[in-house]
């Protein structure tokens, strides 16, 4: 594949993630009753629902900042991870975790696709 295609795809792949991630975030930081609720169910407390909208955010600005990329690629991946398990097993809802899956496969595309362009160090 050349270089060109790859930074296509990478571009897309970072666009959807970023909106993703953004959305979800926002969603938690202003409250949505939706977010509310759910995380009430969940036993979690309204700090936590701060905390995991911010670092969604944080997340999604992180992917364009080429240091920044592969921390917030492997936090977003983290941070998927645990909303499966909350839909797995706090929720019991297993047909939840679709957008969480698609994010997680997102992230992996935009390491591949963006692999020895930027590392931590340069």
């Amino acid at each position: 594949m050349d270089a060109k295609t790859k930074n296509i795809i990478a571009w897309v792949a970072t666009a959807m993630v970023a909106y993703m991630m953004t959305k979800a975030g926002i969603l938690k930081l202003i409250s949505h009753e939706v977010e509310v609720t759910r995380f009430i169910k969940w036993g979690f407390s309204d700090w936590f629902r701060y905390m995991i909208g911010a670092l969604e955010v944080l997340g999604a600005i992180g992917l364009f900042v080429p240091k920044l990329r592969t921390p917030a690629i492997f936090g977003i991946i983290g941070l998927m991870i645990g909303a499966i398990y909350t839909h797995v097993i706090l929720d019991n809802n297993p047909t939840h975790i679709g957008g969480a899956c698609f994010v997680i496969l997102l992230s992996i595309v935009i390491m591949v696709m963006r692999k020895g362009e930027q590392t931590l160090n340069a």
